[in-house]
């Protein structure tokens, strides 16, 4: 969603993938993350808002309190959202194979090609324990006197549909470049 690199009309529609994506119905969020987690959200947490603290096509993200005391964000994958990247794939492979047939100069490009590499990379961002490893390895490069931080992740009330971080209060960075 950078107004830099791409025409406005196409930064307004990719940032309703971010910000316009209705909420999960709570009963949503309680399946995924009891779920993911193997017990429910009173044994894994000490409170949970039921109310999201944001939305996106992916996921959705809300506060809890661990049984610690530390407030966190939970990541919660929307359902089945894997099953709908999956369709959506196999449409853009149609189209690619259809562009190479078609198209003789298509052959420089190999749209399937991309599409597999768009595929890969999707499929790791929808496996939140590859977020998790992330979030470690940021954490272990860092130089603690540094002004820069990362979320402590919680792997024990984490998964593949879930991710719990530290909580850092703060604004998108879009309403700090847009006003």
């Amino acid at each position: 969603t950078r107004r830099d690199l791409m025409p406005p009309d196409w930064i307004d529609a990719l940032a309703q993938l971010q910000d316009g994506t209705p909420a999960l119905e709570w009963e949503q969020v309680e399946q995924v993350v009891e779920e993911g987690l193997q017990k429910s959200i009173t044994s894994a947490f000490a409170s949970f808002d039921k109310e999201p603290l944001a939305n996106a096509s992916i996921a959705q993200t809300h506060l809890a309190t661990t049984h610690g005391g530390d407030r966190v964000v939970v990541k919660v994958q929307r359902p089945a959202i894997e099953i709908s990247m999956r369709g959506d794939l196999d449409l853009l492979y149609i189209g690619a194979r259809l562009l190479e047939s078609t198209i003789e100069e298509m052959s420089l490009y190999t749209p399937s090609d991309i599409v597999a590499e768009f595929e890969r990379g999707l499929l790791r961002e929808l496996n939140f324990a590859n977020e998790l490893g992330n979030l470690e390895t940021a954490r272990a490069l860092l130089d603690p006197a540094k002004p820069i931080t990362v979320p402590r992740p919680y792997p024990e009330l984490s998964c593949k549909t879930v991710l719990t971080m530290e909580y850092f209060p703060g604004r998108s960075l879009r309403t700090l470049t847009t006003g």
